[in-house]
């Protein structure tokens, strides 16, 4: 398929919790909220078509697949959980699997690709380019482009 095709194809993006536990589901809630703002923020059209905890699908149109690509991989999440009552730090995983409207995955996810670390210190963390924001709300705001300019530019 050629890279014009990619381009103009809508996008279905999966996001599915690694466990069945509240930081996790809650995890899988604020990568949707950080993709609806991302959406909201290109003028992309998104439809939210199952919400179920810890699994959730939206439909992108009028997006670029080849930059939500960039995107397709695992996220971790490590932070003092709001749902433990001792204040402990705790990581959760998501998966975020990336296909073109009409068809599978390109490949399934297994790769952890984005680290968002919200305690003791605040960063997001590319894994596969290095590139790193001190400034995680406003990655989970939806401030992606950095993250996917650099992800494009390595595999150009």
């Amino acid at each position: 398929m050629s890279k014009t095709t990619l381009d103009t194809a809508d996008v279905v993006l999966n996001i599915d919790a690694a466990a069945n536990t509240a930081e996790s589901n809650a995890w899988v809630k604020m990568l949707l909220r950080m993709y609806c703002y991302y959406c909201k923020s290109h003028n992309f059209k998104y439809e939210i078509v199952a919400d179920q905890p810890g699994r959730v699908v939206m439909v992108v149109t009028g997006a670029y697949y080849s930059r939500f690509m960039a995107e397709h991989g695992v996220h971790r999440l490590s932070r003092i959980s709001p749902f433990d009552a001792n204040k402990r730090r705790h990581s959760s995983f998501a998966a975020v699997n990336v296909a073109e409207a009409g068809h599978g995955p390109a490949d399934p996810c297994s790769q952890h690709i984005r680290s968002y670390i919200l305690s003791p210190h605040c960063v997001v963390k590319e894994l596969r380019t290095g590139y790193a924001t001190d400034d995680p709300q406003n990655v989970l705001d939806g401030d992606l482009d950095p993250f996917i300019d650099a992800w494009l530019k390595s595999n150009s």
